[in-house]
Formats: structure tokens, sequence, C-alpha cells
């Protein structure tokens, strides 16, 4: 069954990466189908650094801007059928962040949306054991979307790109 996706934007610059909206929603299926979850529902928020700011501020006591923040619903996600959560995406820090880590936009993008389902369906990297293990689905579900591997040196992700 089709994830439910809602996408918003409520910052500039988004509109400048082509497929974006089919890349959430291919990234958040593919996701969710290799976590058995057959009725998922996520809200994605395309904003800025200065939104981002202020929710990384209220959520997490951090007064700065970050790619990505995921947001859980009331529930747990094995108890979920149906919406898991929130996801924010800063435009300026990921678009910085892409061109520091010799990414495309998005590239990076997707594996933030990623990112932040897998937290969403109770995954952390709060500890080494546990950042491996992260990782590893990451680049199992990015790797189904035709996506270089996040974590390999940026020469193997261009060439893996073209």
């Amino acid at each position: 069954m089709p994830v439910k996706v809602e996408v918003a934007a409520d910052a500039a610059g988004w509109e400048t990466i082509s497929g974006l909206n089919d890349a959430i929603l291919n990234s958040l299926q593919t996701a969710s189908d290799e976590f058995g979850f057959s009725n998922a529902g996520f809200s994605v928020l395309l904003t800025g650094d200065e939104q981002m700011r202020a929710l990384n501020k209220n959520w997490r006591s951090a007064d700065k801007p970050t790619n990505v923040l995921s947001f859980p619903a009331a529930q747990t996600p094995l108890q979920a059928d149906g919406f898991l959560g929130d996801i924010a995406l800063a435009y300026e820090t990921i678009i910085r962040e892409a061109a520091d880590e010799m990414k495309k936009p998005l590239h990076h993008v997707t594996h933030l949306t990623v990112h932040a389902a897998l937290h969403l369906f109770g995954l952390d990297h709060q500890d080494a054991a546990e950042a491996q293990a992260m990782e590893a689905r990451e680049q199992k579900i990015l790797a189904r979307l035709g996506i270089p591997d996040p974590y390999a040196a940026g020469d193997q992700r261009l060439a893996e790109s073209k």
C-alpha cells in the first residue's frame, strides 16, 4: 500500500531542486517497505534555516539550524498503522552540506529523508553500535533508490552518481 505524504514548503529555494517531491515520496515509500509499514503516513516541511533554528531551539534546546528534524507521532512505530510523524528539512543547510560533501542536493535530501524516517521507525544513533546499524539500514535503502553511499569518500560518491 502506498505511503501517504503531505509536503509543504515555507521557504524559497526548494523549487530549484528538480524531482524533489518524487524523491521524498520514493524515499519514504522505500523506507516504509523496508520496515514493513503498509499504511505509513508522514508530513514533510521544506523550510529554511531561520525556521529550522527555531524548531531546533524549541524541541532540542540547540540554538542553531540543523539539516533535518523528525517528530514522531504520539504512538510508537510498532503500534502505528497510519501517521508516523513529521519531518522538517532546512534548505540552506542542506545545500551547503551537499556542496561541502560533494553530493548532489537531491541525493542529500533523499538521504536525510530516509534518516528521518528511520528515526520515526524507532532507530537512533546515540552510541556507536546504534549508529552503525542505522547507517547500514540507510545504505541499504539508498542503494534501492539508486543513491550513492553517503558515507563513502567524496570521489567515490561522485563517480557513483555519474
